[in-house]
């Protein structure tokens, strides 16, 4: 059987499903989808440099695709992803990607702000409330 090499436009845009469907924008939408945050074509570059790895990943392209002529690459991408064939292999990859972008980390340095200054706060209103308990002590001290 005939193995069929995928162009790197072809790949693209299975991965760009594939990516998504294993790292989806989450439902508040702070957190963006791995698309968003990451570039796919450099992406692939890295994955690519591992030869065992290529080899195993247009096996799985190869087979998932079939004989079909027309292939719609998003579905391709999103099946590939459900049957969870080389999500282990890309898991590493795609995680050190994502939270390296400089979109994640800005919403993260965000989110961590905000509960940082959610806590500063309190601590400030906890120090306010003893100061007016110890002076109400000295206040009805002598009843």
């Amino acid at each position: 059987m005939k193995k069929k090499k995928f162009k790197t436009i072809e790949m693209n845009k299975m991965f760009i499903s594939l990516v998504d469907t294993m790292i989806p924008e989450s439902k508040s939408e702070l957190m963006p989808n791995a698309t968003k945050a990451i570039k796919i074509s450099t992406f692939l570059k890295n994955i690519l440099k591992n030869i065992k790895l290529k080899k195993k990943i247009n096996k799985v392209f190869s087979d998932a695709s079939g004989k079909n002529k027309k292939i719609n690459y998003s579905t391709l991408g999103i099946k590939i992803a459900e049957s969870k064939i080389i999500e282990k292999d890309l898991e590493k990859y795609l995680l050190e990607a994502y939270f390296s972008s400089k979109l994640v980390q800005k919403q993260l340095l965000k989110k961590t702000n905000k509960i940082l200054s959610s806590k500063k706060t309190n601590n400030k209103d906890n120090q306010s409330l003893l100061k007016l308990v110890k002076k109400s002590r000295l206040r009805y001290k002598h009843i």
